[in-house]
């Protein structure tokens, strides 16, 4: 299905914190490898893991450093962000270490713990990310968690999600902003 519809998998390593198993996912396919912690983005490219999105807004100076450093090893590292500082530090230490990094805005499609709430804020925040050195916004990541409470309303919550992405990525498709990530 994902080949079919030119969909780029990268599943999160949460369901089995394997770096072997990761691998294996690579090995068929998967474009890449997603984690929520900066401790979890350091075992996977010790294995082999070429590519991670880290897709929990990382802060604090200790955090911003490992993964910049990552990255100047050869990671080809992506990281969600919802806010202006958090991708401050990390571009500072990217800049340090002469590395760079992807970046995605965070939607917060309604499960309320990360996240631009709305499309023209996360333009926005996109816009001030774009000013930034070693960074690049390549799109924009969501994780709509609140669409499995209720299985009677799964369908309209996603559809909701669905019409933030799509009005999200128009809105950065009409500024200029690349989006052709979308996670």
């Amino acid at each position: 299905y994902a080949d079919a519809h030119a969909i780029a998998l990268w599943p999160h390593t949460k369901t089995h914190k394997s770096p072997e198993i990761g691998l294996r996912q690579l090995e068929l396919g998967a474009g890449g490898l997603t984690v929520a912690r900066t401790g979890e983005a350091a075992v996977f490219p010790e294995a082999g893991a070429p590519r991670l999105l880290l897709h929990y807004p990382p802060l604090g100076t200790d955090k911003w450093d490992r993964l910049a450093h990552l990255a100047a090893e050869g990671l080809e590292l992506t990281v969600a962000v919802d806010s202006l500082p958090p991708a401050e530090g990390l571009s500072a230490a990217l800049s340090e270490r002469g590395a760079t990094a992807e970046l995605l805005v965070e939607l917060d499609v309604g499960l309320h713990r990360t996240g631009q709430v709305t499309s023209a804020g996360a333009r926005e925040l996109a816009q001030q990310l774009s000013r930034l050195p070693a960074v690049e916004v390549a799109g924009i990541s969501c994780y709509p968690g609140h669409a499995r409470e209720d299985p009677s309303t799964i369908g309209p919550v996603v559809e909701a999600v669905d019409a933030l992405l799509r009005e999200t990525r128009d809105s950065f498709t009409t500024a200029g902003i690349r989006c052709d990530r979308i996670s």
